[in-house]
């Protein structure tokens, strides 16, 4: 079982992460979810994804999904961020690998924080838990 962590959200916004999601259309942004509220259908399941939809069709999909998630922030479980790797090496840089739909939500709410799991470097996650104010150097690698 991994280990869950609570990572203050205006951490994660700071590294861009939320501020706007990128699916198969254009990118969505916290703002256009909620300009959306109450013209797309919530969607609680990822099952119900249009598999077969592609471009600005798919979009509001997404949006609907975001939308359950800030409708029902008790069903926000943990997002995965990982450390950014390239070249056989891994940076103090934040990526979600798992969880834009329920983080979008949960900024949308004004949570301060939300579970996550981490798999990357100790200095990037002490500061995403607000453990020190010390932003780890993106060049910090291992």
């Amino acid at each position: 079982m991994e280990h869950t962590h609570s990572f203050l959200i205006s951490r994660l916004l700071s590294y861009g992460i939320g501020k706007k999601c990128y699916w198969q259309g254009p990118p969505i942004t916290v703002k256009d979810v909620i300009s959306a509220r109450g013209h797309v259908p919530l969607q609680p399941s990822h099952e119900t994804r249009p598999y077969n939809f592609s471009g600005d069709r798919f979009n509001p999909w997404h949006i609907g999904r975001v939308l359950y998630f800030a409708e029902n922030p008790d069903k926000i479980s943990a997002i995965s961020i990982d450390a950014v790797c390239d070249g056989g090496r891994m940076y103090a840089v934040p990526v979600c690998d798992d969880g834009n739909h329920r983080l979008m939500g949960a900024i949308i709410v004004g949570m301060k924080r939300i579970p996550s799991t981490f798999g990357g470097i100790v200095d990037l996650c002490e500061y995403l838990d607000g453990k020190t104010n010390i932003r780890p150097h993106a060049d910090l690698c291992l």
